[in-house]
């Protein structure tokens, strides 16, 4: 099964490249945009036709690489005068390339690609039942009905058909059980999701538990701050009413006088001074005279006189 297609400088596509869906992929636009040349290029990977109007204008080459499901990637080179296949096997990083193959692709590369035409064995013809052409009828509505009946009898052909419709009817069954499965999936998501309906009002709370563990914390490192400010201000208190004591205690009394108004009373001070040096002076004798006291009276003495003259 195709997998992905990117054609480059191929007809009206300078870089393309389309992902094809696991089961229906639709081509839609105007005309002229490039549709049939998705399924020109692939039957170019096919059948390597001569170049004709393939290659881009003013482009040396163009390229198509097919990937498949299983992994592998066929790419084919389509230059003036001959072509290249490079074969990528899964994961590889470099490739097989096939050259010099003249115009039937080589048969490793068909095997691998399994789009080629079908050839019916009476008349020669290939019937290709992979590719339409629009510019044809319906699947085999232009042929004659032995041509046709020789298609369907052709043991090759008509097993070949019958894998298909197999191979087809494996697939439905498969997307049954997937679309089952998707069901029961969607189903258990939706009574997951109604269990988490209180979700938004538990984010909510939780925003706000948030915030409140940020306010805390913020908090807790300005409290020693808040902790130096409370003692500062205990201690302005404690200042200010002691002043207001001390206010309380010098309210009573009158404002001191004028050194001006005391200009008259020098002479009282010194004489208050000189007082006060003759009680100093006083006690001082007193002392002297208390210890004094105790001693005995001076000796008489004799005349010296005789004393002399001895």
């Amino acid at each position: 099964m195709l997998k992905r297609i990117r054609i480059e400088n191929f007809m009206a596509h300078a870089d393309t490249e389309i992902e094809f869906a696991p089961g229906v992929t639709v081509l839609t636009g105007p005309n002229n945009i490039g549709k049939s040349a998705v399924v020109e290029a692939l039957r170019c990977v096919v059948t390597n036709p001569a170049p004709r109007h393939f290659i881009r204008h003013d482009a040396a080459q163009a390229v198509v690489e097919v990937e498949l499901d299983d992994g592998w990637r066929v790419v084919w080179t389509r230059k003036p005068r001959y072509a290249l296949y490079d074969v990528y096997a899964p994961g590889a990083e470099e490739p097989e390339r096939y050259a010099k193959f003249g115009r039937t692709p080589p048969e490793d590369v068909l095997a691998r690609l399994r789009l080629s035409p079908v050839a019916m064995e009476e008349s020669g013809q290939a019937v290709d039942v992979h590719l339409g052409d629009q510019r044809e009828p319906i699947f085999l509505l232009d042929n004659s009905g032995s041509e046709v009946a020789g298609f369907f009898a052709a043991s090759s052909e008509a097993a070949h058909l019958l894998a298909m419709q197999q191979l087809l009817q494996a697939r439905a069954v498969r997307a049954r059980q997937d679309q089952r499965a998707a069901g029961e999936r969607v189903a258990a998501i939706e009574a997951d999701l109604d269990r988490l309906a209180p979700l938004p009002d538990l984010e909510l709370a939780l925003g706000a538990a948030r915030e409140g563990t940020e306010a805390l914390a913020r908090a807790e490192r300005e409290l020693p701050e808040l902790a130096a400010r409370a003692a500062d201000v205990r201690r302005r208190r404690a200042g200010l009413a002691l002043l207001r004591r001390r206010l309380a205690v010098l309210a009573p009394l009158r404002a001191a006088p004028d050194p001006a108004d005391l200009a008259d009373t020098a002479g009282p001070a010194e004489a208050l001074a000189a007082g006060r040096r003759l009680r100093t002076a006083l006690g001082r004798a007193a002392r002297q005279a208390e210890t004094l006291a105790p001693l005995a009276p001076a000796p008489v003495l004799a005349p010296a006189a005789p004393l002399a003259a001895v």
